[in-house]
């Protein structure tokens, strides 16, 4: 699921939730060198999971980035990031 085609609680928060998301999308695929749909794909499966078992979301861009980036630690894909532990 394409976290910028979320079709749940469409209206203005919806849209800045999707903005939030994009841009975190954008500047993961940017930071690591790893292309965006690559990136949108893996962020979506990602933020899926945290979203089942939030209960508070507004801080979910974060952990799913810091999810994504952890992921491609361990498949052992380059990245640009080396300040991760």
């Amino acid at each position: 699921m394409d976290p910028s085609q979320n079709s749940q609680n469409d209206g203005p928060s919806n849209e800045r939730e999707e903005t939030r998301h994009s841009a975190t999308i954008e500047s993961l695929a940017q930071s690591e060198g790893i292309g965006l749909e690559d990136v949108r794909s893996l962020y979506a499966s990602v933020l899926e999971k945290l979203k089942q078992e939030a209960v508070i979301t507004d801080f979910l861009p974060i952990f799913a980035a810091r999810k994504v980036r952890e992921i491609l630690r361990v498949r052992g894909l380059p990245t640009a990031r080396t300040d991760h532990p």
